[in-house]
């Protein structure tokens, strides 16, 4: 059961921007904009008694309650966390310089197959 979305001390001490804020939605980790238009989501899941991370970026109009997810770049596993959080560290960055992901085409849905809830994606190693 998850627990409810609570605002804490960033358990992977992210660097963050002016006007970021980091709320723990176990498993999840989510990195917000001020204006609440993009978030990095850093998600920390279990299988077969391997932990693994993904990193996803969703954008909405300031306007609109709902998220959409990003494509912004190959949707990677990653078993190890430094390298996941180097990777959700740099996508927070370039949104705070100002990429626009909400160009970035949105990603498809999945069928949910894991414990986490997601589908298979690509693992890297590093």
């Amino acid at each position: 059961m998850a627990s409810e979305p609570r605002a804490a001390a960033d358990p992977y001490e992210i660097c963050l921007p002016d006007e970021w804020t980091v709320t723990v939605e176990d498993p999840r980790v989510v990195y917000e904009n001020g204006d609440a238009t993009v978030r990095v989501v850093v998600t920390e899941f279990s299988r077969n008694l391997t932990l693994y991370w993904w990193v996803d970026v969703a954008t909405r109009a300031a306007t609109d309650n709902a998220w959409t997810r990003r494509a912004v770049g190959p949707e990677t596993t990653y078993r190890d966390h430094e390298a996941a959080i180097d990777h959700a560290e740099e996508l927070i960055h370039e949104a705070a310089n100002g990429r626009e992901f909400a160009d970035s085409p949105p990603v498809a849905s999945v069928e949910r197959s894991d414990s986490a809830g997601r589908g298979d994606r690509r693992r890297r190693d590093s």
